[in-house]
């Protein structure tokens, strides 16, 4: 994953970043940092900054709240979206269940590249808000977004 078209083909699997077009996916390679992780590493804790969005590659990331196993994230998912996003604090640890490979976006490097870039925020606030619809629509039409 060492490549800028490696990079391009894991994040054509991530279910946000889907529908980005490629040319247009091929700058967010460009500022995604390759990091490999052991066994037990942890890529952050609960309650630190929200600094980075983590893209698995290959390997399990286990997400724990107050120590609790709450989820496993496994290659093409994000972990971290949530904090990255709203630049909120975390509200879990993941640590890695085996070794990993991760894409990396810090995240002063990818809201700078968004501000160049419409197209790509387009394409996210595209996908958040299908998010946000189906979440509604799956709860029943109420609340303010309805």
């Amino acid at each position: 994953m060492d490549t800028i078209i490696e990079k391009v083909m894991l994040l054509q699997n991530v279910v946000f970043f889907a529908d980005i077009p490629t040319d247009q996916l091929s700058f967010l390679a460009n500022i995604a940092e390759v990091r490999t992780y052991n066994k037990d590493d942890v890529l952050f804790k609960e309650n630190e900054p929200s600094d980075a969005l983590y893209i698995i590659g290959n390997g399990i990331v286990n997400l724990f709240y107050k120590e609790q196993l709450i989820r496993e994230v496994a290659e093409n998912e994000a972990v971290g979206a949530l904090g990255f996003f709203d630049q909120k604090p975390r509200i879990y640890t993941a640590k890695c269940k085996n070794s990993c490979t991760t894409l990396v976006f810090d995240s002063m490097l990818f809201f700078d590249l968004l501000e160049d870039r419409v197209q790509i925020t387009h394409h996210l606030l595209r996908y958040f808000v299908t998010e946000l619809r189906n979440a509604i629509t799956a709860n029943g039409i109420t609340g303010k977004y309805a």
